[in-house]
């Protein structure tokens, strides 16, 4: 899809309203080209957008500067690895995987716990895990926040 679709600029060109309303209130604008990507074709398939996850990332940035290998390495996460970084993980040969927060799905039965190299998983607890949740739980979800603000009337 390219941004000369016609049906990809009536998409954003509809949405830009909704985008300066947020803007105009001082906050930042929560986009996520997932997100519109499947509202643009109905396609669910999260592969298709440019966004990284901070895993793949972060291994993408040690074989693009040549650091050392993460063989037996550790791995510290806010949320324990999704499927698509769970595979990364697990070929790049990581021992040890650190979070807060387990991430719902099968990566941590059928994917981190599904072979014979399989790493072991920490959950982080104590003070900065109680931390964590204490000041990054938000009471609405910065999208359900965002979404409440720009279907309110205008004043």
């Amino acid at each position: 899809m390219k941004n000369t679709d016609p049906k990809y600029i009536a998409r954003f060109t509809a949405e830009n309203d909704k985008f300066f309303k947020i803007s105009e209130s001082g906050r930042n604008i929560s986009y996520c080209f997932k997100d519109e990507y499947k509202g643009l074709t109905g396609d669910k398939n999260q592969v298709h957008t440019r966004s990284l996850h901070a895993e793949e990332n972060a291994f993408l940035q040690i074989a693009k500067y040549g650091g050392r290998g993460v063989e037996h390495g550790k791995l510290f996460t806010t949320a324990s690895p999704c499927e698509l970084c769970s595979k990364k993980a697990y070929q790049l040969g990581i021992k040890e995987i650190y979070y807060i927060d387990p991430y719902p799905g099968i990566a941590m039965s059928h994917i981190l716990m599904g072979g014979s190299r399989n790493p072991e998983l920490i959950i982080f607890s104590g003070a900065i895990g109680k931390a964590f949740h204490n000041l990054y739980t938000p009471k609405m979800s910065y999208k359900d926040e965002l979404n409440a603000l720009v279907s309110s009337p205008a004043k």
